[in-house]
């Protein structure tokens, strides 16, 4: 069995060069706007290329859900699925359009300190998880 290298502490290093491979673990902050060329993107660039998400699935013996919150820069998305396992019917499949920030967020944090939320009217789906500490 191939050993992978333990994930890096950030994204990119301190050279601001991306840490390209696979490796094992959470992976440490990512923070694009420290990328140096030629990765980098101009300053007007980045608004309309960055997008950052979150993406959950959940299993029991039951059932299997999954959620995004999706934020594109231009626009946000979040969607929502369930299934019941024994019945083999969808519980909820939802897919929402929304406005990026401040009305959806998705925060830098890829593990600990994750936070992301989504506001359109009718919903407002959230997802958390604490810091460590």
């Amino acid at each position: 069995m191939l050993a992978l290298s333990p994930s890096p502490p950030e994204v990119p290093g301190p050279d601001g060069v991306p840490p390209f491979g696979a490796y094992a673990g959470e992976l440490g902050p990512v923070n694009l706007d420290r990328l140096a060329p030629p990765h980098a993107l101009p300053g007007w660039a980045r608004r309309l290329r960055r997008k950052r998400w979150h993406y959950a699935l959940y299993t029991t013996p039951e059932v299997v859900a999954v959620m995004a919150i999706a934020e594109l820069g231009y626009a946000a998305n979040a969607f929502f699925a369930a299934v019941d396992l024994r019945e083999k019917q969808p519980l909820i499949d939802t897919a929402l359009l929304g406005l990026p920030a401040p009305l959806s967020t998705v925060s830098d944090a890829m593990s600990r300190g994750l936070a992301g939320s989504f506001r359109v009217p009718g919903s407002r789906p959230c997802a958390d998880r604490e810091a460590a500490g």
